[in-house]
């Protein structure tokens, strides 16, 4: 009864050879398995219908996905992997797609909101006040433990440089948990600069925000 909860007809090829060298695996599980996988060839999408409802034959369902950091811009964050439709297309701005993520802000003086997730440098920045935000909503269905984040200055003076700020998470978007704070930061101080800091969170959440303390 145990190996009938194996998905047999998603192993490779390789993997089906080593089980047929196991005698205790039954040899109709492994035949079944072959004619499922021989039946996605001749027809995709296709399954004997009194076994559509057969958990072994099913995919299982994906649990997540790993995104690690290397350096600024590397294609691998989830933003990349947003706009590209789990890199099945080409770019499109993950904020634009109809099941895309979301960008809010507190206020905005130049520029769009969608703007921030540009590939290329774009000039777009909240009016002069206190505790200015910019926050993404990942989407319904969708939550990140982050452990890494990347921010990109404008190209005016280093006079308008994010100094003094916070990220923060939010399962909700409205009880937010601040996970990093920056004082006196100076990576950013110069036309279009690019900087990355890690982050400590272990728990995945839907909403992140960053702002601005001084």
């Amino acid at each position: 009864a145990l190996f009938e909860t194996v998905r047999f007809p998603y192993l490779s090829y390789s993997q089906l050879q080593e089980v047929t060298k196991n005698k205790r695996v039954p040899e109709w599980l492994i035949a079944e398995a072959l004619i499922v996988k021989l039946s996605g060839f001749e027809c995709p999408g296709f399954l004997i219908p009194e076994k559509k409802n057969k958990m072994s034959l099913q995919r299982r369902p994906t649990c997540g996905r790993l995104f690690e950091y290397s350096h600024d811009f590397d294609e691998k964050g989830v933003l990349m992997w947003t706009a590209t439709q789990g890199g099945t297309s080409e770019w499109l701005n993950p904020a634009l797609l109809p099941n895309g993520i979301k960008i809010t802000a507190s206020s905005i003086e130049k520029g769009s909101v969608t703007d921030i997730c540009n590939l290329k440098p774009s000039e777009v920045w909240s009016a002069d006040v206190p505790s200015s935000w910019f926050a993404v909503d990942l989407g319904r269905n969708r939550s990140l433990v982050l452990t890494y984040y990347t921010l990109r200055h404008g190209g005016n003076s280093k006079q308008d440089c994010l100094r003094n700020w916070v990220i923060q998470q939010s399962y909700d978007g409205i009880e937010w948990e601040t996970i990093r704070r920056h004082v006196n930061e100076t990576d950013l101080n110069s036309n279009f600069a690019t900087a990355s800091w890690p982050v400590s969170s272990v728990k995945p959440h839907r909403y992140f925000r960053i702002l601005q303390t001084g």
